[in-house]
């Protein structure tokens, strides 16, 4: 099962299990919604989709018939959004989706915040939302808040009035992060309290498929495979992407920290160094300093007790290999 289907099987089983406890409703009141799971992060997550479906459904009432700016229609509108806001009233079948949406953006949030934000801004309903209204509606995030912020803070000084498309600002908020993502493990917990949750649901089987069905290629290996290679032949089937393959897979790495996802980051911090964002950040360092992959390998050896069977340590090892060849 593909990671996105696991985690959205995952949400809908949460969900039922807490609806199915709490006693099914046939309307959801705001206070319903607040007290919905012992989680508050969650709860806050399920009233932020539902305030966005809301300004969304109010900017499709500004008819192009009436003048929306004049300053009475500004100020009787914003007392009418208040009193709405105040009587909150969802139906059963509406909140199970809401609440489902929230539980499965909850643990991207857990899991990959980058992931996060980058569905986030490629909804077309996005467009309809400014930035102040963004700004507004997300102080109910409170999972990995540093990141929002920082994200906020890019976009206004790009001057940027919504947030939908900010791809180029995304990618410029993770590269330039100073403190990485908070550590997943005590949010699995939390959820495994109310229904189990492996973190394979939330990563999937990250490059099990390679680390299972081969042995780590060694590049004099290499050379005997393209030197007996009809690479004619290859291009007439594939058109020229296996060549391609071969190149990114051995290509020299400039920097370790520089070169991983979000996700592998995590990953290697999580499993390899216990959570130690500092260990990790001073160990790379150190290993990148040294002057060739088998002495590097025999630190490892005298600070870690790693099993090199394991998928995370294969996979770190291949990278720290690539630095340093």
């Amino acid at each position: 099962m593909k990671k996105d289907e696991a985690i959205l099987e995952y949400s809908r089983a949460f969900v039922s299990k807490l609806i199915e406890e709490s006693g099914s409703k046939e309307k959801y009141t705001g206070n319903d919604i607040k007290n919905f799971s012992t989680l508050n992060y969650l709860n806050l997550i399920i009233l932020k989709n539902l305030l966005i479906e809301w300004k969304i459904e109010l900017k499709k009432m500004e008819s192009p018939y009436f003048d929306f700016q004049q300053k009475e229609v500004q100020e009787q509108f914003k007392k009418f959004a208040n009193v709405l806001s105040r009587n909150i009233l969802v139906d059963h079948n509406t909140f199970k989706s809401l609440a489902e949406k929230s539980v499965y953006e909850s643990l991207l949030l857990v899991s990959s915040p980058y992931e996060y934000f980058n569905e986030m801004i490629k909804e077309e309903k996005m467009k309809l939302i400014s930035l102040a209204d963004f700004k507004q509606l997300f102080k109910y995030i409170k999972i990995n808040t540093h990141v929002l912020e920082y994200f906020l803070k890019c976009l206004e000084n790009n001057k940027r009035e919504s947030v939908y498309g900010a791809n180029d600002i995304l990618e410029e908020v993770f590269e330039n992060l100073e403190k990485q993502p908070a550590d997943p493990k005590p949010y699995i917990e939390e959820f495994s309290s109310i229904l189990p949750l492996s973190e394979n649901t939330l990563y999937g089987d990250y490059g099990k498929e390679t680390h299972k069905k081969q042995e780590p290629t060694k590049f004099e290996d290499l050379e005997k495979v393209i030197a007996s290679t009809d690479f004619a032949t290859l291009n007439e089937k594939f058109q020229a992407p296996v060549q391609k393959s071969i190149v990114d897979i051995h290509q020299k790495i400039e920097d370790i920290r520089k070169s991983l996802t979000l996700n592998q980051r995590i990953m290697f911090v999580n499993y390899l160094f216990e959570g130690n964002e500092t260990q990790f950040n001073e160990i790379v360092t150190h290993l990148e300093s040294m002057s060739s992959f088998s002495e590097a390998k025999s630190f490892i050896k005298t600070k870690f007790i790693w099993d090199e069977s394991s998928e995370e340590v294969q996979e770190f090892l291949e990278i720290l290999e690539r630095r340093l060849r």
